[in-house]
């Protein structure tokens, strides 16, 4: 579980101050969609996870190790969407 920041604050201000100016028309998603988007968001929180457990054994890797972590390309993002 994530630790909320003051972003979250923010960001919940503004989809509040927009949710009352625009009035958008309410939507729901299809069981199938809601199903693949919580798939979707627990696997990007693994990969995320994951990234963090392989930057942490990086300081402390030596030898083949150390290549192996170094291997993976860390750097590229996450695509927006995922």
């Amino acid at each position: 579980m994530r630790k909320l920041a003051k972003a979250d604050k923010i960001g919940a201000f503004i989809l509040a101050w927009y949710g009352e100016a625009k009035k958008p028309e309410i939507t729901t998603l299809s069981e199938g969609k809601m199903k693949e988007t919580r798939e979707l968001v627990d696997r990007r929180e693994q990969i995320v996870k994951t990234k963090m457990v392989e930057k942490n054994r990086l300081d402390r890797a030596v030898g083949k190790v150390r290549e192996s972590v170094l291997a993976v390309d860390f750097s590229r993002k996450l695509p927006a969407n995922f």
